[in-house]
C-alpha cells in the first residue's frame, strides 16, 4: 500500500490497465468474420408433365421470416416437394412435301391444306442458315436452288401455332 501513495494517478490507471489486459486470454483481442463460399449449381427437367427445378449452394447462411414462414438460405432448406401439371401444347407435323429430291435448280415445297402463315427456314448441313421466308398462304411454292452446292440440307417449315415438319433435301450437281 505504501507503494501506491508514492506513484501518481496517471501511473497508477496505466498499471491498473495493464493487469487487466493481462488476466484477459491473448486470442479473444478481436472478433473476425470469416465468409465462406460454397459454389452453387442448378438442374431442370421435365418428364410426363412434371417440371424438376433444384438448386444448391448459397455464399452463405441467413434467416428471414415473412408472416411466420421462415426461409433459410444455403443447404438449411427444409425438403420439401411441390408438383405442378404443365399443359404441353400437342405439335403436329405439317404434311408438305419437297420435290424434286434430289433437285439441281429448284425445288418446289407442297401441302394437301393452305397453310396461312407459314414461315420457311434451309440450312445447310452444319446449321448455317441459307434462307428464311415468310409465305402467307402456302400451299405450292418454289425455290431457287441452283447457285447452292452440292450436298444436304434442311427445310423446315413452320405455321402460325408452330407445328412444323423438317424435310432433308440433296443437292447433287
Amino acid at each position: 500500500m505504501d507503494m501506491i501513495k508514492n506513484v501518481d494517478s496517471k501511473t497508477y490507471l496505466l498499471c491498473c490497465i495493464l493487469a487487466l489486459l493481462s488476466s484477459l486470454p491473448s486470442d479473444n483481442y478481436a472478433q473476425s468474420i470469416k465468409r465462406q463460399v460454397i459454389s452453387s449449381y442448378g438442374s431442370s427437367g421435365m418428364s410426363d408433365h412434371v417440371f424438376i427445378g433444384q438448386t444448391a449452394g448459397q455464399s452463405f447462411n441467413t434467416t428471414m421470416s415473412i408472416n411466420g414462414v421462415t426461409v433459410s438460405q444455403g443447404f438449411q432448406q427444409p425438403v420439401t416437394i411441390a408438383l405442378e401439371e404443365i399443359e404441353d401444347q400437342v405439335y403436329t407435323d405439317l404434311n408438305v412435301l419437297v420435290y424434286p429430291n434430289p433437285a439441281t435448280r429448284s425445288i418446289t415445297i407442297s401441302s394437301k391444306e393452305e397453310i396461312p402463315s407459314s414461315f420457311i427456314q434451309v440450312t445447310d448441313i452444319n446449321g448455317k442458315y441459307l434462307l428464311t421466308e415468310k409465305v402467307q398462304n402456302l400451299y405450292r411454292h418454289q425455290i431457287d436452288c441452283a447457285l447452292w452446292a452440292s450436298g444436304v440440307y434442311f427445310i423446315t417449315i413452320f405455321d402460325a401455332h408452330q407445328n412444323n415438319k423438317t424435310l432433308r433435301l440433296i443437292i447433287s450437281k
